[in-house]
């Protein structure tokens, strides 16, 4: 074996490793854990902390989906904090007239983050769930998430995160994306604890843990996540427990916003690098190089692999060359059909959405010093008179 066939064979093996590998062997150690007993009923009094920003599409079926939740209603509040919002959320969250949800603006913009920092302080509540403004809750979501906090030992859980079936492929495709997603959340959750992250659209956590305490410019589902870890509390993923977005209107707003995601993310890593010690903290050391800085690194090495295979004499290697050309091709037809709304088909839409997600995170490493503190919202696909969950028209 030549040196190019071996350096090729290297990086083909930690792209492997890192989409399916590493998913087995979670599979694999998830197996020898005992599976969580039933827990007694437990439903503490919370609130749902939403930051907003330009949110008149959808602020109001999302505080609907919360407050026709199964949850006891006197136990459950919603603070909508306004990052200085200047269309109609203001008009339409009013408009519930419901003592259950309260309104706090801020003065000027000051990005997610301090939004999230000034909500805390409107609540006297001991746990705080944390939603995006434009997800749609399950009637179950709050109860499924609040449950687990009966344990001393978690300190924040989170569910998870579905998209809306609205009949195009790139929903689809993401949709699939995140079931993947919740998959490893799951298995790494029943090893002992979820370390790569809080997630920002469905998130609970105990108002004496709610620590924002970080750079504006880090993820700050990440970074909260992490201080968790410091606590020595648990982070735990509950897949019962789901909040449903529509998919981005078009390839490149996903883009775009894949790429402020793994900025701040990449950001948050190295700011909490000191946790990255194997012999210190295993769990967290493997999770977050297997979960988070190798998708990252993936993309890296799929142009390493693509440029390396052409014109190679191998006749295995060349076959891998051929498969990417036609892989590649079939994403740059999807990219193409969706940028001139002509209709994407399912052959593309997978192609399509993953040199999507691995295009952004490339790109992301030549702007990692740039600082994500504000920016703005990413339009979502038109669903037509935006349901809620109870009306079956998610997945």
């Amino acid at each position: 074996m030549s040196l190019r066939e071996g350096m090729i064979l290297a990086a083909f093996g930690v792209v492997f490793y890192t989409y399916l590998g590493y998913p087995f062997l979670l599979w694999v150690l998830s197996r020898f854990k005992p599976r969580e007993k039933k827990q007694a009923p437990y439903t503490p009094a919370a609130t749902v902390l939403i930051a907003a920003h330009n949110e008149e599409k959808w602020i109001e079926p999302t505080l609907r989906s919360l407050l026709n939740s199964d949850y006891p209603a006197d136990l459950l509040d919603i603070v909508v904090v306004s990052d200085a919002s200047t269309d109609r959320t203001e008009e339409m969250v009013r408009s519930l007239h419901d003592p259950r949800v309260r309104w706090h603006q801020m003065p000027r913009r000051g990005g997610k983050t301090k939004a999230l920092r000034e909500g805390v302080h409107q609540t006297n509540r001991d746990f705080i769930v944390l939603a995006d403004a434009s997800s749609l809750f399950a009637p179950s979501a709050v109860r499924n998430l609040l449950r687990h906090f009966q344990d001393p030992r978690v300190g924040s859980v989170v569910g998870r995160k579905g998209i809306l079936r609205t009949g195009t492929s790139l929903a689809a495709a993401e949709g699939s994306y995140w079931h993947y997603d919740a998959l490893l959340r799951e298995w790494e959750s029943r090893t002992g604890g979820s370390w790569v992250g809080c997630e920002g659209t469905i998130t609970a956590v105990r108002k004496s843990n709610y620590d924002l305490d970080f750079g504006d410019d880090l993820a700050e589902d990440y970074s909260m996540c992490c201080r968790i870890y410091e606590r020595g509390l648990i982070n735990r993923f509950d897949s019962q427990a789901v909040a449903f977005e529509a998919s981005a209107q078009d390839m490149l707003m996903e883009f775009r916003r894949r790429i402020r995601v793994c900025v701040r993310g990449i950001r948050a890593l190295f700011a909490f690098g000191y946790l990255l010690n194997p012999i210190k903290h295993p769990a967290y050391f493997w999770q977050n190089i297997s979960h988070r800085l190798l998708r990252w690194i993936v993309p890296v090495l799929l142009v390493f692999i693509l440029g390396a295979s052409a014109g190679a004499p191998s006749p295995w290697i060349q076959g891998l060359f051929y498969s990417q050309i036609i892989f590649y091709g079939f994403a740059g037809l999807g990219i193409l059909f969706k940028w001139r709304g002509r209709p994407l088909y399912r052959w593309a839409a997978f192609p399509a959405f993953f040199v999507t997600l691995n295009g952004a995170a490339l790109v992301s490493w030549f702007l990692v010093a740039r600082k994500y503190g504000v920016w703005d919202r990413t339009e979502h696909e038109s669903v037509g008179p935006v349901r809620t969950p109870k009306d079956g028209n998610l997945g």
